[in-house]
C-alpha cells in the first residue's frame, strides 16, 4: 500500500486513517492526524515544494480538515495545505508552537 507519493510539484498524501481506538474522547493517542500531516508538509517544505501537500478526504471529514488543520478546497473531496497551512501544522504538531 502506498501512503505517500512525491511528484515535481508536491506531495501527495494517498491514505490517512486512524485506528477506532483512537478517535473520540477517550482515544488512547491524541494529535495523530495532525502530527502526520505536519511531518508531511515539513518534507514537502525540505523538498522545495513550499510545503504544498494534497490529499483527498472522505466527505465527512472535509469541514474538520479545513477548520482543525487549515486545508483548503481544491475541487471535491481533494484538499491541500499550502505554504503557510504547512508551516502552522509544523509549529503545532511538531514544535509545540500555536501561532508562529
Amino acid at each position: 500500500m502506498q501512503l505517500l507519493s512525491i511528484n515535481s510539484l508536491y506531495n501527495i498524501i494517498y491514505r490517512i486513517e486512524l485506528a477506532p481506538e483512537n478517535i473520540g474522547k477517550n482515544r488512547k493517542i491524541d494529535n495523530i492526524a495532525g502530527t502526520l500531516f505536519a511531518f508531511v508538509a515539513k518534507d514537502s517544505l525540505d523538498a522545495g515544494f513550499e510545503g504544498f501537500v494534497v490529499f483527498d478526504s472522505k466527505t465527512i471529514l472535509i469541514d474538520h480538515y479545513v477548520k482543525k488543520y487549515g486545508a483548503q478546497i481544491l475541487f471535491g473531496n481533494r484538499l491541500y495545505f499550502d505554504t503557510n497551512a504547512s508551516i502552522a501544522l509544523i509549529n503545532k504538531f511538531l514544535k509545540g508552537k500555536e501561532n508562529d
